[in-house]
This record gives structure tokens, sequence and C-alpha cells, in this order.
């Protein structure tokens, strides 16, 4: 297991190393992870254990370093349809297409992965790869996914009076997620609207997102003249015809042609009680 763990490794340290790789090798270091996690997987079921599941975790977190890394491999299909397979088979258990005939569907398919943990890892991978797939280079240059932003950076174009790292927030999600959170003041008189910016520290890298909260669509606000006014409550209207004075009872006439029984006179009345306190109170004064 050592051996395995440390290969793996080995092999992520390389794909940071930058130095110009053929895209053939790099291909190459790619479906030997897939075809390493295939061989784990594959393997009878007593000979599966935690030491074994855990070499096929490091494989995935090998796999997401060369696909972070490298993104350009995922524009070539071959080597996308390989790793979907790899991550179908860690979420699910088994593949879909077992040969160039025979393909089974998704709801044909029963769940079976390896362990909680390998199916954890091979989500892990997915979202690796549904950020970094068709997304367009980002300032830093098409070689690197992440942004350049920091805490740093967005608290000194923030409008916030403070300049300490205090105002951020952060959360965990599912141990491998950090989320730095910067709540910012309203806007301008045009636009007042709360707004948050997210760092988003994951696998995939860092990335940066600002929302702000509306109550309109674009198109609406971009036509609106003026500002919303809430309207006010109507008033009262005193001519709405004859009002009746009604003695509401919470029982019908009828109850009281009804004779008292002696467990009915036994609990007194609660003006009764409430009449003999302010006749005591009273008393109790003009004592004093």
């Amino acid at each position: 297991m050592s051996i395995s763990l440390a290969a793996l490794e080995l092999l992520a340290g390389l794909a940071k190393v930058k130095a110009g790789v053929e895209s053939s090798d790099k291909k190459r270091a790619v479906s030997s992870v897939c075809s390493y996690i295939v061989y784990q997987c594959s393997r009878p079921a007593p000979q599966h254990s935690r030491d074994l599941h855990s070499m096929i975790v490091a494989a995935f977190q090998c796999l997401c370093v060369w696909l972070t890394e490298h993104p350009d491999m995922l524009n070539e299909k071959d080597c996308l349809i390989e790793v979907l397979e790899i991550v179908e088979l860690g979420i699910s258990g088994s593949k879909s297409k077992t040969s160039e005939q025979e393909v089974r569907y998704k709801g044909d398919k029963e769940h079976n992965p390896a362990s909680m943990r390998v199916k954890d890892a091979a989500e892990a991978t997915l979202s690796c790869i549904m950020q970094l797939l068709g997304a367009f280079p980002s300032p830093s240059g098409p070689s690197s996914p992440c942004s350049l932003l920091n805490e740093d950076t967005l608290i000194k174009y923030s409008r916030l009076t403070s300049t300490s790292r205090n105002n951020f927030r952060y959360f965990v999600l599912d141990n491998s997620v950090i989320l730095a959170m910067l709540e910012q003041p309203l806007g301008n008189e045009q636009n007042p609207c709360p707004s948050v910016t997210v760092l988003i520290r994951g696998m995939s890298g860092r990335h940066a997102w600002t929302m702000q909260l509306y109550h309109q669509p674009r198109g609406a606000r971009a036509n609106q003249k003026q500002v919303f006014v809430p309207e006010s409550r109507p008033t009262p209207k005193n001519d709405v015809g004859v009002k009746f004075n009604v003695k509401h009872r919470p029982f019908p006439e009828e109850v009281d042609k009804i004779p008292f029984v002696k467990a009915d006179l036994s609990i007194p009345d609660l003006h009764e009680i409430v009449n003999k306190e302010v006749r005591g109170e009273s008393v109790s004064n003009t004592n004093c």
C-alpha cells in the first residue's frame, strides 16, 4: 500500500512540474491512472479492504491534479470519455458500456460502489471536470484555471471602511471546499442592492463569484423610470351602512335554561374572584 501511495503522490507531483510535456505523454499518464482504478475496483470482494479503497481514493485525487494542471486534455474526446467512464465506475460501481454493442442505461443499473469514500472521490473528480471543461481562460492565462483574486485584493476594492480580513466569514463544505464570504453594504442610490463576494477554494483551484440581490429582472430595471414606492394602507371608511349592536355569545341561549348542579357551583366564576380580590385590596389600602 505504501509503495502505491508513494507512486501516486510522485505522479501527482510530476503533473505540477512546469516543463514541456507532449500531449501523448500526458494522455498516457491519465490513462495509466484510469487503468489502475479499474484494476483495483475489479478485484474480488474478499480482497476489498480499507487500504485498497484508500489507494483508489488517492488515484482519483491524482487524476484531479492532472486535470487541474493540464485542463487541455479534456478537449480531446477519447481522453474525456475515458475519464468519465472511470468516474461512472467510482460512483455506481460499474460501467454502462461493457462492450461495443452492449450498453446499460442508468435506470437499469444497480448502484453498488466500492465504498462511500470511493464514491465521494469520484464525485469530486466529476465536479473538477465540470468546472474545467469548456471554461474560458482566466485573466492569468489559459494555463492557469484559478483566479488571481484573494482576500487582500477584494478588501482593497470594497466599499468597507475597515481593511481587515475579519470582514470575511469562512465556511467548510464536505471537508474539501473552503468558502470565504464578504458581505458589502448597499450600493449607490440608483442601485441600492446588497451584494456578497465568495472565494471558493477546492481541489479544482480558487474561483471568485460576486452575487447581488435584485427583486426585478434586468430588463424591468432598465425600463423603470422612477423608484418603486410601496402603496400605503387604505384609510378606513365609516359610511358602511347601519351598525348593529350584536352581543356575541360563545354558547346558544338554550344553555341558560339548563339547571345547575353542585359540580357546576363548585368552581366560582372569574368575575367573582376578581371582585373579591379588588375588594380585599381596597380594604387593605383604607386600613393603611
